[in-house]
């Protein structure tokens, strides 16, 4: 599927929308969660769902926790036919605008070493991975630095 970068779109995305959610994340996990967990962390106030569109489709989401200074990826999920079309790098581009605008300084995102989509995501966007590691997760960083744009490194989960 080819797809102008252009045309996708970024929503918020509320409880109305966990069930597209979910058949989201059905789409991009083996394991994925349901439609009542998501629609539970989305109604949390500490919590932010974007989704993005291509041509009115859902294309993936982004499921953020803000605390604090600090926030997390909850969930990033892109469905398998717009992968490698630039929909994961713009809903953790978006991730970080919404969790700077939630006040957070640092965010971290964790994927599966099983995970090969989000790990060459990361790849292209953190730098490198080392082989034989169980988890990646990216280095805690400080969203208020020129290093904003992209989460600094990632490090060895044991």
């Amino acid at each position: 599927m080819t797809q102008d970068p252009d045309a996708f779109t970024l929503s918020d995305a509320g409880p109305h929308s966990a069930h597209v959610l979910a058949e989201l994340h059905a789409r991009a996990f083996d394991r994925p969660w349901g439609e009542a967990e998501i629609a539970r962390l989305v109604s949390l106030q500490a919590c932010r769902a974007l989704l993005l569109c291509a041509a009115k489709s859902p294309a993936g989401f982004i499921l953020i926790q803000t605390v604090m200074e600090s926030a997390e990826v909850l969930t990033l999920a892109v469905d398998p036919a717009y992968r490698r079309l630039g929909a994961g790098k713009r809903l953790v581009a978006a991730g970080e605008r919404a969790a700077r605008e939630a006040g957070a300084r640092r965010m971290m995102l964790e994927v599966s070493a099983t995970n090969s989509a989000a790990r060459a995501l990361l790849r292209r966007r953190l730098g490198r991975a080392g082989p034989g590691q169980i988890a990646l997760t990216a280095r805690r960083v400080r969203l208020d630095t020129p290093h904003a744009r992209s989460l600094s490194r990632m490090h060895r989960q044991d």
